[in-house]
């Protein structure tokens, strides 16, 4: 594009495949001439991760490292989204022996991260069905009544009472959701 900008060529296609427009990543390697030098410089187990990656990641992982790119890599292909900078944070948290690398025990702990994550969320989307008054920051035993009884399990208002005396660890009569969460794993 910059050539036809600079009025150099009419067409802002790669002069050397014609099959893609040139910018830097297609240059230097995305175009399949610069595909097939890489192919012979580059480890195939290394492989992927450079061609996942955006040539300004790649670059920057080769020049200051590249704890976290594959990290990165698996993240993004499964549909997430982490950044090289992010994903060398996790690496760094994580890494238990110091070698620099995410082993079996890391991963492990990276997955339970994420999933008490989305536990304390969908913890939190049901706390807030129970409440009173949304953004309350308690149940109450009308709103633990009501709430029964949308769900087909009524009970009396003293049959709730009960129910939250049972778990009102500070005795003030109502839910908060420290509580609710105690309760609920």
């Amino acid at each position: 594009m910059e050539r036809v900008r600079r009025h150099l060529s009419d067409s802002g296609l790669c002069p050397v495949c014609n099959l893609r427009d040139e910018d830097v990543d297609h240059l230097l390697r995305d175009c399949r001439f610069a595909r097939d030098i890489w192919n012979h410089l580059i480890k195939p187990e290394e492989l992927r991760v450079f061609m996942g990656l955006l040539f300004r990641d790649w670059m920057w992982l080769n020049l200051y490292g590249h704890e976290g790119a594959e990290l990165q890599w698996c993240v993004n292909t499964i549909g997430g989204e982490l950044s090289l900078v992010e994903a060398e944070m996790v690496v760094e948290d994580l890494d238990t022996d110091g070698d620099g690398l995410l082993g079996l025990e890391g991963f492990m702990r990276l997955v339970d991260e994420v999933g008490d994550e989305d536990r304390m969320k969908d913890l939190k989307e049901a706390f807030k069905m129970y409440e009173m008054e949304a953004g309350c920051g308690f149940i109450t035993p009308k709103s633990l009544e009501r709430m029964l009884g949308r769900l087909s399990e009524p009970r009396s208002l003293e049959d709730c009472k009960l129910m939250i005396s049972r778990f009102d660890l500070n005795g003030d009569g109502v839910i908060n959701f420290d509580e609710f969460r105690l309760l609920m794993l």
